[in-house]
């Protein structure tokens, strides 16, 4: 530590949001996989045609799926670790949940009805990014 840095302890929420992101994300990235490599165990209960959905999504909601999820799961690490790189990391998470989003409420799964779910989520991703650049101008996130 240089002369001209303070050590800024980290408050005891910015724990608790990491932690829970890290574990949203992670088992959101499981989910990812699991349904990506088609894991007959894991997916035995989801209707045949929710399946029949799934399978023929295009491949570039595929992709923002994934760049979201594995976005969220680095950002979440990255603030655990105090580092100012989570903020961008999860912005791009972000971008690819709302792309991803936009083609699911145009193109929806049978009997989901999640479009409230979906707007929950991506308005929650907004607040942590808001709680992130708060962190970040405190001086917590270097």
């Amino acid at each position: 530590m240089t002369k001209f840095e303070t050590d800024i302890s980290a408050p005891w929420h910015m724990w608790i949001v990491g932690g829970l992101l890290l574990l949203n994300n992670g088992i959101g990235a499981l989910d990812y996989v699991l349904t990506v490599i088609r894991f007959e165990p894991y997916l035995a209960n989801v209707p045949e045609e929710t399946l029949s959905y799934y399978y023929n999504v295009p491949l570039g909601v595929y992709a923002m799926w994934g760049i979201a999820i594995s976005a969220g799961l680095i950002s979440a690490v990255f603030l655990l670790m105090r580092r100012s790189a989570a903020i961008p990391i999860f912005a791009i998470g972000w971008v690819c949940t709302v792309i991803a989003a936009v083609y699911t409420v145009m193109n929806p799964a049978p009997g989901s009805g999640g479009n409230l779910i979906l707007a929950a989520v991506i308005i929650i991703a907004l607040l942590i990014f808001i709680y992130m650049r708060w962190l970040q101008r405190r001086g917590v996130l270097r």
